[in-house]
């Protein structure tokens, strides 16, 4: 850099060191906009003065932000000043050092200077550069505001090194640092997500082993120093996607970096759906170039036969034959599949079938008294305690909730049984050696993601592997899920046969029929549908609302209480959460909802009334005049926020609020699969100290499909 340069930077006088001459308000107020050399901004340091980036009106805040020529970062650890000084980075593009107030000779403290090539007038792009330049040097990552005062040093003799950023690497460091690093839920652990900024082909990266190596050299999965943080140990890796597309994925930036230029694959959510159809209308005679994780168990094994996938487009689910061994049924909302189950179950958990009771009566000897249930065992899973007894009662079934055990079970006639999955260790005990003829997964992707909940705690792992016997030792199992996908599909076939999968005898059959729905108003703030809401309560309509906060759903509560007040009216209204979906009100409610709902005219629910609960009218009835949906950010998955919109089948109109913000989480399943190891998810989720993924080995089996389904 011209060493005349002017530089654009603010000075406050009153400071000297950390120590402020005046009142608390200096810290705001009196930094003046200047233009100096660095020179001068270096003796300014040296006299104790603080500086910072310029403000309108001189008032130091973020909103005030109005540019500046320089960054800085602050060193509080990590690093001694020869070592810095020959950092590559610091070597090539750091215009000034000095110590700060706290340095001493056994503890290096010291700030970094950088003048930019070009003037920056964005307070985010400030923020961004900053960031990812803390981020590679080891500085203080809290000081990267733009509203941040940095603190002179007296007497502390600036080095001035008189080099600048370059604009190629001030804009890789703005890309690098837009991202936050967040999680993919209303937890605090932070999530892998993919950063904007890309790695050029021949970009050098040292391996663990202190090897270099291009980015575009690397061949197989290797730990490497992440080139992107000051990296101390190897906490980085690279590795290859299906398609051999290197990336670099570092635990400490949270980050997954792509090759420049290379296309990113983004996560398919009808993936399941069309790879059947592919593997259906073009069955493959060899292995596919490239097969990803999800879809290797299509590839890898005894083929599918062609004649067990079925599409179809049927209003209500027609299915002819159901064989032995596994069937998935994918079908949408609203179209029988609890009928199909009813009727289906009637010939074989019946002696009879599905004669009347007359037809039971003609054959039966009247000397004997004789049970109308046949020898066969059938076990319904769900995963809420709110919806089995209703599927219980449709289906014939005996639900836990009335019968506790299987030791009550067996003293009733049915021996068919419904259990949530919460309650499969205790209502079902020890279950090596008990063979159930059927076993049914309804909502199968609800339930199998139920295994991430906190809800199941400590008894996940207990769970997850009675839940795996259950299925090896089964005949045959269905697993029915409108969102049926890579989830039930990849966890159910390596649990029913771990050891010898064997495709070619299951069944898949998906129904793509969809109802020409009225459209879906949307709004862009929540307070344009609430006002919406209220407008529709005042004028007397029935009205159905679902959100998946139930901070919300209380919130809203009060407010139409409120309402209630001010219009001098009664309006009838319910409200179910977890904290009263147990209550007698709530229970009579869900169990005979058709009739109860129209006693209310507002139903307001959370998640508690999810999935499972059918509102449908005889003759499809248009019984709600409206129903409303507000929805909040990483809570639940958008299949859910569709089940929960889609329990009235049938409403006069449908408004919904989606939070806008976005995010940008790694979708790579070997990377989000080896993020649960990396984090020890392992151990909080599974329950287990240390264990080896081998394949080969049952019990390590199970824990890796647990990976695979959480992944």
């Amino acid at each position: 850099m011209h060493k005349n340069r002017k530089l654009k930077f603010s000075l406050n006088i009153d400071f000297v060191d950390k120590y402020p001459k005046s009142e608390f308000s200096e810290y705001q107020n009196t930094f003046k906009n200047v233009e100096g050399t660095l020179i001068e901004l270096a003796e300014a340091i040296n006299d104790g003065e603080a500086f910072s980036y310029q403000f309108h009106n001189e008032e130091r805040k973020t909103a005030n932000f109005l540019c500046s020529d320089f960054l800085a970062i602050d060193i509080d650890a990590g690093w001694i000043i020869s070592d810095a000084l020959n950092n590559p980075l610091i070597s090539k593009f750091c215009s000034l050092l000095y110590t700060t107030p706290n340095h001493t000779v056994d503890k290096h403290r010291f700030r970094l200077v950088f003048v930019l090539p070009r003037t920056i007038a964005d307070s985010r792009e400030l923020k961004a550069a900053t960031k990812a330049l803390a981020r590679r040097l080891g500085g203080d990552m809290a000081a990267t505001d733009a509203a941040r005062m940095f603190y002179g040093s007296v007497n502390s003799s600036p080095v001035i090194l008189g080099n600048e950023l370059s604009g190629e690497f001030l804009d890789e460091l703005i890309i690098d640092g837009q991202l936050e690093a967040t999680s993919d839920s209303i937890s605090n652990r932070p999530t892998i997500s993919i950063s904007k900024h890309t790695i050029e082909p021949h970009f050098e990266i040292t391996t663990a082993e202190s090897r270099v190596l291009k980015f575009v050299d690397f061949k197989t999965k290797t730990t490497v120093y992440c080139p992107f943080h000051h990296d101390l140990n190897a906490s980085a890796f690279v590795a290859l996607n299906p398609k051999s597309i290197p990336y670099l994925v570092c635990s400490t930036c949270q980050f997954t970096r792509w090759l420049k230029g290379a296309y990113v694959s983004h996560f398919d959510f009808d993936g399941f759906e069309n790879t059947v159809k592919q593997y259906l209308n073009t069955p493959p005679t060899k292995k596919p170039e490239f097969v990803s994780p999800l879809t290797q168990l299509l590839y890898d094994n005894v083929p599918i036969d062609s004649t067990n996938i079925q599409f179809s487009n049927d209003r209500y689910l027609q299915l002819n034959n159901i064989k032995d061994g596994l069937t998935f049924i994918k079908s949408p909302k609203g179209t029988g599949k609890t009928n199909f189950l009813k009727h289906y179950l009637k010939d074989i958990i019946y002696k009879y079938g599905a004669g009347s009771l007359e037809d039971f009566e003609n054959n039966t000897d009247h000397q004997i008294e004789e049970s109308i249930y046949s020898n066969k065992k059938v076990l319904l899973i769900g995963h809420r305690q709110a919806l089995i007894n209703e599927m219980c009662k449709r289906l014939g079934l005996i639900s836990y909730l009335d019968v506790k055990n299987l030791k009550e079970l067996a003293k009733s006639s049915n021996p068919n049984y419904g259990v949530c999955l919460d309650s499969l260790c205790t209502a079902l005990g020890n279950q090596s050696k008990t063979k159930w003829d059927l076993i049914i997964i309804d909502e199968s992707e609800q339930v199998l993601s139920h295994f991430l909940s906190e809800t199941l705690g400590d008894k996940r792992s207990e769970i997850f592997n009675q839940l795996t016997v259950l299925i090896q030792n089964a005949k045959s199992v269905i697993a029915l899920d409108a969102d049926l996908g890579w989830i039930t599909f990849n966890t159910i076939t390596r649990m029913f046969d771990p050891q010898n999968i064997n495709l070619k005898s299951s069944q898949i059959y998906i129904n793509k029929w969809h109802e020409n729905n009225e459209p879906i108003f949307l709004y862009q703030t929540s307070s344009q549908l609430i006002d919406h809401l209220k407008n529709s309560i005042a004028e007397g309509k029935r009205v159905f609302v679902s959100s998946n906060s139930k901070t919300k759903i209380k919130a809203l509560e009060k407010s139409i209480e409120a309402l209630a007040v001010n219009l001098a009216i009664t309006i009838p209204m319910i409200t179910i959460t977890a904290e009263n979906s147990k209550s007698t009100a709530v229970q009579k409610f869900i169990n005979n909802i058709k009739d109860e709902i129209k006693k209310y005219g507002v139903v307001l629910s959370s998640p508690s009334l999810g999935t499972g609960i059918d509102i449908t009218f005889d003759n499809d009835a248009k019984e709600i005049d409206c129903v409303y949906g507000l929805y909040e950010n990483r809570i639940n998955t958008h299949f859910e926020i569709d089940q929960q919109l889609r329990r009235v089948r049938h409403p006069k109109e449908v408004h919904v609020w989606l939070s806008p913000s976005c995010f940008n989480f790694e979708t790579e399943f070997e990377v989000v699969k080896d993020e649960y190891l990396n984090n020890n998810y392992l151990v909080n989720l599974y329950n287990q100290q240390e264990m080896v993924i081998d394949a080969s080995n049952n019990k390590n089996a199970a824990v890796g499909n647990f990976l695979t389904m959480a992944a």
